[in-house]
């Protein structure tokens, strides 16, 4: 195991691997001035602040999580996940030493930003929830909410990326916090008290932010490592703004609801109308940089998942009430492209971004409750006995790729044995229509704990992320 800091060889290896594929996942730390900022630190004799620290440490489990298997043998890695749980408990340690919570610091929120995907694939979830709730707190301590879209002071390249961060770091919370309207049914941040815009659209060279004294915005369609963020941010406002619709109305009705879903649909089409074309290329954009392919790959299943999230409360109800089956036929298509999608690309050399996980088991979820409550598993209909064969072939292959191919998750292990136990079950021992009862998802997910817990000690608790889906499919839902 590595000492308090990570070897200039290793350090460069992990700068290198933000720059090149995870830094467009966060956004919120300028790697070029984080590198200059290592070369700078003499730990030996002059330690650098603590929360800064924290930053570093944070950085590097990150770095060692995403580390694919090919760049640990290219450099003579042994256990890159072990180093990352070591920087992440390093991380920890120092947020706490220095009383993150009553000394506010950017270097703090950044570290919280950047470990989160290491905290929750660790099975860390209750305090990665709690952690994003303070840095919530905290940021609009700071007056995070309230930022200029321009920095009002010096207009040096160096200053107005500084302000760019800080802007990075509240969007980077937003579209956290808006994740807690699925798995928590309610969130943090009042968007209608925040004045702050989204971040610019802008090159992370410092040599080319600045041209002849005046800041220099790209449009659109250059892709640059803010890109998902931008589009992230409109696509999680919609289910917040579903969200609150819904919120807002006393004993609405399932109808009125549906109603709501099917306009939140509408605005669903017309951000994919909007995108920029790069985005709409119809397979990978092999000729892009890598991080432009790794936005293309992700925003595509991000976006389908949105689909699926948005519409699963109607997903069971439609088996029993036609007039819902719009909702059934968005989660399955939404499902299918998101499948396709992650199969095609695998294999491109492409870092997996910590959401896609979740997304996957989604989707494999509603796949296989489709085979287990259509009610149509009795061979009549060879077409359809056909479609049900490849989505079960499907869901195996994804999981299959998932459990080996991706950075570790408890996630996966979790998921996978839900999803098999699923597609085991016999089809026929269910009459058509009838949804999980909540008895019935606790005990399923219970089986799950208790085989993890045999198997490894570090388990999440009970119902967690992909989980939450089970608890929209009871009879009540």
């Amino acid at each position: 195991m590595e000492t308090d800091f990570v070897r200039a060889y290793h350090e460069q290896i992990i700068i290198n691997l933000h720059r090149e594929h995870v830094a467009w996942m966060h956004n919120v730390v300028h790697i070029d001035t984080f590198e200059r900022e290592c070369s700078e630190v003499q730990w030996e004799q002059e330690p650098p602040p603590g929360s800064w620290c924290a930053l570093y440490y944070a950085t590097m489990s990150a770095g060692f999580y995403y580390m694919t298997r090919d760049i640990e043998q290219r450099h003579n890695i042994d256990d890159a996940l072990s180093l990352a749980k070591f920087f992440y408990r390093k991380a920890l340690n120092s947020l706490q030493e220095i009383d993150f919570m009553a000394n506010p610091s950017l270097h703090a929120l950044q570290a919280v930003c950047m470990f989160v995907p290491c905290g929750y694939a660790f099975g860390d979830t209750g305090r990665m929830i709690t952690l994003l709730s303070s840095a919530c707190c905290i940021a609009q301590l700071m007056q995070l909410h309230n930022l200029e879209e321009q920095s009002p002071g010096e207009q040096t390249a160096e200053y107005i990326m500084q302000h760019e961060i800080k802007k990075r770091v509240w969007a980077f919370l937003v579209i956290q916090d808006s994740y807690l309207v699925s798995f928590k049914h309610t969130y943090s941040i009042q968007l209608n008290h925040s004045q702050t815009p989204p971040p610019l659209n802008c090159c992370e060279s410092l040599d080319d932010l600045v041209v002849s004294g005046q800041f220099k915005a790209l449009p659109a369609s250059q892709p640059t490592q803010t890109s998902y963020m931008l589009l992230q941010l409109k696509l999680t406002n919609l289910k917040r703004d579903l969200f609150d619709e819904i919120s807002c109305c006393a004993n609405i009705s399932p109808e009125q609801q549906f109603n709501m879903v099917l306009k939140t649909d509408e605005k669903m089409m017309s951000l994919r109308r909007d995108l920029p074309s790069w985005m709409k290329s119809e397979s990978l954009p092999t000729q892009a940089p890598i991080f432009v392919q790794s936005q293309w790959r992700t925003f595509r299943i991000s976006y389908a998942h949105m689909i699926m999230s948005i519409h699963r409360t109607f997903f069971c109800l439609s088996f029993s009430d036609k007039k819902y089956c719009y909702s059934r036929m968005a989660c399955l298509s939404a499902s299918h492209m998101l499948l396709k999608t992650y199969l095609d690309t695998v294999g491109c050399g492409l870092v997996e971004s910590w959401t896609i996980p979740a997304n996957l088991l989604s989707s494999c979820i509603f796949l296989s409750l489709n085979l287990f409550l259509s009610g149509c598993n009795d061979g009549f209909d060879p077409h359809v006995s056909k479609s049900h064969f490849e989505d079960r072939e499907t869901i195996l292959q994804a999981l299959q790729q998932i459990e080996t191919s991706g950075p570790f998750n408890q996630m996966v292990k979790r998921g996978s044995i839900v999803i098999r136990r699923l597609l085991e079950t016999k089809h026929e021992e269910r009459s058509l229509g009838v949804s999980f009862t909540s008895d019935e998802i606790t005990a399923l997910v219970r089986e799950v704990e208790n085989t993890m817990q045999e198997d490894d000690s570090e388990t999440m608790g009970i119902f967690n992320l992909t989980f939450d889906e089970f608890l929209d499919f009871s009879v009540n839902s």
